[in-house]
């Protein structure tokens, strides 16, 4: 687990310049639009696909095939990808909120919605992006993880429909009611992605691991 957590983290380490210049491209933007605060999402997310985009070389380059001459269970691999993922995910986390604060992004509020729906989306790609990158074939890369998003995104929509319901009952109280964010709502689509998350972590090397052996 230790080698392969290694050889993933020098080839991302590699692509460092490339990941900077977006990051430094998604800050530009993000301060030029007053939406800092949206880059602790963003980093999270874009660090964390640092493990789908290792999958993705792992069988271009032919490594997985190659990966098989060593005394290593294609269980154990495939765990190592989740783990590799949620390394990179909280790094990317730990730098968006650096970035937050050394530009002043630190209403609370704002800093928790966009850490939530960092997580959420970032869970999702995980928990659904991983299984089918590992088991579609290499032209339907796209569209596995396209598909990785889709339960996140649904989520961020019945959110969003909620806040529109809570602005639609401010307006019509005329302000006797206060706007609710409704983080509670995305306390519990995490908690319920985390659980989508644990099932593919457990589920998909079971499954692989005895398709293989077929």
């Amino acid at each position: 687990m230790k080698g392969l957590l290694k050889k993933d983290f020098l080839l991302a380490f590699k692509s460092w310049p490339v990941m900077l210049g977006i990051l430094v491209i998604a800050t530009a933007i993000m301060a030029y639009l007053n939406a800092t605060v949206g880059l602790l999402s963003f980093t999270a997310i874009f660090f964390l696909m640092q493990g789908v985009a290792s999958i993705i070389t792992d069988r271009m380059s032919g490594w997985n095939l190659y990966q098989t001459t060593f005394p290593i269970s294609r269980s154990r691999a495939i765990t190592e990808k989740y783990l590799f993922s949620l390394i990179c995910g909280l790094a990317g986390f730990g730098l968006g909120f650096l970035i937050c604060l050394c530009f002043g992004s630190a209403q609370e509020e704002a800093l928790l919605v966009s850490s939530l729906l960092g997580g959420i989306l970032g869970l999702s790609a995980m928990s659904v992006g991983i299984p089918l990158l590992l088991a579609l074939p290499k032209n339907a890369f796209p569209a596995a993880i396209f598909a990785g998003f889709i339960p996140g995104a649904f989520c961020v929509v019945l959110w969003n429909q909620e806040l529109t319901r809570q602005s639609a009952l401010v307006q019509a109280s005329q302000g006797a009611i206060a706007f609710n964010m409704r983080t509670d709502l995305l306390w519990i689509q995490l908690a319920c992605m985390a659980g989508l998350c644990l099932v593919s972590w457990i589920v998909t090397p079971m499954v692989l691991s005895r398709k293989d052996q077929r």
